[in-house]
């Protein structure tokens, strides 16, 4: 005998995997535990989520709100709109670059759910911010290329008191 049961999600989306039900025949599934079974994934493709890693340096520029163009790597040619959600609160390694980095979280339009962009890819993301003179753009690179021993300590972990120098 065959039954056939209706599962609703809490939200409104596309299912990304399949979700073989035919593997838990005779499991258990209890929606109110603490740990529900997860019988599949669901996401909104209208919108997805990118997580963009700033250098430290520049979080200046950086503000929830920004414009943001998005481009995934295996479509590079036609950007994404998107717009800067959350800037994280703490600085990490990146373990790739070994650059100290800011999380910054990204929503991106993906319009019409295309089939284009998915969740779990990656990509490159431009974030628009103000206007600067070509002199302080090439101050601030100056910066970067130097050895930092030419520049005073900045390490925010240092609690030397000036008045002790």
């Amino acid at each position: 005998m065959q039954q056939y049961l209706t599962i609703r999600a809490p939200i409104t989306g596309t299912v990304l995997a399949d979700g073989n039900l035919d593997l838990r025949e005779g499991d258990l599934i209890e929606p109110n535990a603490s740990q529900p079974t997860a019988l599949m994934t669901i996401a909104n493709l209208q919108q997805l989520v990118a997580n963009v890693k700033i250098r430290q340096e520049d979080i200046q520029f950086v503000e929830a709100g920004k414009s943001v163009s998005f481009r995934s790597k295996q479509d590079k040619l036609d950007p994404y709109p998107a717009e800067v959600h959350a800037i994280g609160k703490e600085v990490t390694t990146d373990q790739e670059t070994k650059k100290r980095v800011i999380p910054v979280q990204v929503i991106v339009d993906n319009p019409q759910g295309e089939d284009r962009l998915r969740p779990g890819g990656t990509g490159y993301a431009k974030i628009h911010s103000q206007d600067m003179f070509l002199y302080q753009r090439l101050g601030q690179e100056l910066v970067r290329l130097l050895p930092a021993r030419l520049f005073p300590s900045g390490n925010m972990n240092d609690k030397q008191n000036p008045s002790e120098s």
